[in-house]
């Protein structure tokens, strides 16, 4: 066995390092390929998720733009369709657009929105409540409706069927205590007991003149509805529904403006 020589000069050339042969570059290179490839995928990825990125930040940007022109087009729509029905219960656009203002008005001031409103107004149009009286009418329905929380539009169905019916009834009677409205108030009116008024109903000698009096005297300053639209207004619920309505009655105008072209 050769013995390790411990007194090698140190300076004695070491030698060289054998060449890589065909087989050895063929290796390296294979190994910068599947590098350089697996940069590639890397990069495809990262592009990619961009793309999706960028479909996605897209989404969210248009599909709430969109959402609210549809939506602004639709209470246009809305107004539309009601334009045309109180024109033919008015009688003409002058008339039509008298009401609109005010209806538009009484919104701003009170607890009810513009749409509960309009629905109210036709009802007692239907019923046949003269257009002058239409105003005074929802001001004293809507301090009843305040008052009692009974939604607008089913108390003006419930004062209406009475008005066209020309008296009180039994049905209309019940619903008017469904309603939370003190009945015994309509006998005070007419100066008798709870018992005469249901035998009087029987009879069909309650009419509604004695109804809309009660109504009246009941909304009056001091007594027990007097007001309640005003007091209503100012709580928390009655401050949102007038934001609201204003919000809508907004959009509304922008989408009256889009919809010349969204027909074309």
């Amino acid at each position: 066995m050769r013995r390790f020589d411990s007194t090698r000069s140190a300076t004695e050339p070491v030698p060289p390092a054998r060449e890589a042969g065909p087989a050895g570059r063929a290796g390296q290179h294979g190994r910068g390929a599947a590098a350089v490839a697996r940069y590639g995928r890397h990069i495809q990825s990262v592009g990619r998720g961009l793309i999706a990125f960028g479909r996605t930040m897209s989404l969210a940007v248009t599909a709430p733009v969109i959402a609210a022109t549809a939506g602004m087009l639709m209470l246009a729509g809305q107004a539309q369709k009601t334009q045309v029905q109180f024109e033919v219960m008015l009688g003409s656009d002058t008339q039509y657009t008298a009401m609109i203002g005010d209806l538009r008005d009484f919104a701003a001031q009170t607890p009810f929105q513009f749409a509960g409103l309009s629905q109210a107004t036709k009802t007692l149009l239907a019923f046949g409540v003269e257009q002058e009286k239409v105003m005074p009418t929802l001001r004293m329905l809507g301090d009843v409706s305040a008052g009692t929380g009974k939604d607008l539009k089913e108390l003006a169905v419930i004062f209406g069927q009475i008005r066209g019916l020309g008296r009180l009834q039994g049905q209309d009677f019940l619903q008017l205590v469904n309603a939370g409205f003190p009945v015994i108030e309509i006998a005070k009116t007419m100066g008798v007991s709870m018992a005469e008024l249901k035998e009087r109903m029987e009879e069909g000698a309650v009419p509604f003149a004695v109804v809309e009096e009660t109504f009246k005297r009941l909304t009056q300053e001091g007594e027990i509805f007097g007001g309640m639209m005003d007091r209503l207004s100012q709580t928390f619920p009655g401050m949102l529904s007038t934001l609201t309505d204003n919000v809508i009655l907004l959009a509304q105008s922008f989408g009256q403006l889009l919809l010349p072209v969204a027909v074309k």
